[in-house]
């Protein structure tokens, strides 16, 4: 947790059985990016298989069983039918649809995708992850630049098809504003 987190924790304490839900707080949320954030999670996950959903995207139809489900390891919740933004984290598929590359630096002719910030790390790769992101500056890391590194040293990362239209990132008051009308809320 970082923004707001006493809210984010009581609703979990909320959350009726059988979820078991344990919340690390990154005292350094403000100054840090989400490489930083895993990172404090680090030792509750230990060297299990992760999944991992950014807490700024919202959907309407349950990806996790498709992404979970996935036959790869490592897969990533990827929409492959939108039109891609600067801010877009961005795929590049290879011609088996695996993960290429992933980076909000890519350019629209080599996307395949949009990753929506739903992913999972299975346990074989999960001491990679960890040894990646050790490594990196906090400050400016993402765990989406550790998954590069992963994938530039063969891991692979499968794609798990998002529906169209089903899900959304919310960055800012219009965002909201645009989810709300979207998803009837």
């Amino acid at each position: 947790t970082g923004h707001l987190s006493e809210r984010v924790e009581a609703h979990v304490r909320a959350c009726p059985a059988p979820l078991d839900i344990t919340c690390v707080r990154n005292p350094r949320f403000e100054t840090t990016n989400n490489a930083a954030s895993l990172a404090v999670a680090r030792e509750q996950v230990g060297d299990a298989g992760i999944v991992l959903c950014d807490a700024d995207v919202i959907f309407s139809m349950n990806p996790l069983p498709s992404l979970i489900g996935h036959p790869a390891d490592c897969a990533l919740a990827v929409d492959t039918t939108i039109g891609w933004n600067a801010e877009a984290m961005k795929v590049s598929l290879r011609g088996d649809g695996t993960v290429r590359a992933i980076s909000k630096a890519l350019s629209a002719e080599q996307c395949g995708g949009e990753s929506i910030g739903l992913q999972k790390v299975g346990a074989a790769a999960a001491p990679l992850l960890w040894e990646t992101i050790a490594r990196s500056d906090p400050a400016t890391a993402y765990y989406e630049d550790a998954f590069q590194k992963m994938i530039d040293r063969g891991i692979e990362f499968g794609v798990a098809p998002v529906a169209p239209g089903s899900w959304m990132e919310i960055d800012d008051a219009l965002d909201l504003a645009a989810a709300r009308e979207r998803f009837d809320l």
